[in-house]
């Protein structure tokens, strides 16, 4: 059972060490709130997301880039830390809030969707909704220019 457990700590960092590199793109709240947000811009980016992250600062996040706008619907699956979620369409207009999402440890874990079509999805700090007071109909503005 030790073994198991190593191997499995053995393997975990093994492929944290070899996590993705991320670009950083500055994503402006409507309250004019900067965040710090990693782009998650390849399937393998999109599919690690934020998982196994303990920690995550209220002036950071991480914004996916969906290859087309479409219904995405996102989950908790090993994460660590409780998340706040952001769908934006192309206009970067936001069209669905989940709030205080808390992390997901078992097999079965809930997916949370907008229910309509998003090309953007912003995960942040849990209560950053709340805090900055994020409505749907609001822009969040970014450019992803190089």
């Amino acid at each position: 059972m030790i073994l198991c457990c190593a191997f499995g700590m053995f393997v975990l960092q093994l492929s944290l060490q070899n996590a993705p590199s991320y670009a950083v793109v500055t994503v402006s709240l409507p309250d004019g709130t900067p965040i710090h947000a990693q782009i998650a811009d390849s399937p393998e980016k999109r599919t690690l997301g934020l998982m196994y992250r303990k920690s995550l600062p209220a002036d950071q996040g991480m914004l996916f880039l969906m290859e087309v706008s479409s219904i995405s619907p996102f989950w908790m699956k090993n994460c660590e830390i409780p998340l706040d979620i952001i769908w934006l369409n192309e206009r970067k207009q936001i069209v669905h809030l989940e709030k205080n999402l808390p992390p997901c440890r078992s097999k079965e874990c809930p997916s949370y969707s907008p229910g309509t079509n998003a090309l953007y999805v912003l995960e942040l700090q849990a209560g950053m909704i709340e805090h900055r007071k994020l409505a749907i109909g609001q822009t969040i503005l970014f450019d992803l220019a190089p």
